[in-house]
């Protein structure tokens, strides 16, 4: 890997930061819990209810 990534800084240091999605799923989930709705019943999540729904700031970041 190349040095100065988010895994290999430039200071040959290990970094603490990961970039991976292994997390994401968890992540928006419970950012939509916090924001008062329940990620799977939105479309493209496995349910119905549509995006325009939800009023939220933060729901753009989940919905991808």
């Amino acid at each position: 890997m190349a040095r100065g990534t988010p895994s290999v800084p430039a200071t040959g240091s290990p970094s603490p930061v990961s970039w991976s999605y292994s997390g994401l799923p968890a992540f928006r989930r419970r950012l939509a819990e916090a924001e008062g709705f329940v990620l799977c019943e939105m479309s493209g999540f496995g349910g119905e209810r549509p995006w325009n729904e939800v009023s939220t700031a933060p729901y753009r970041r989940i919905r991808h």
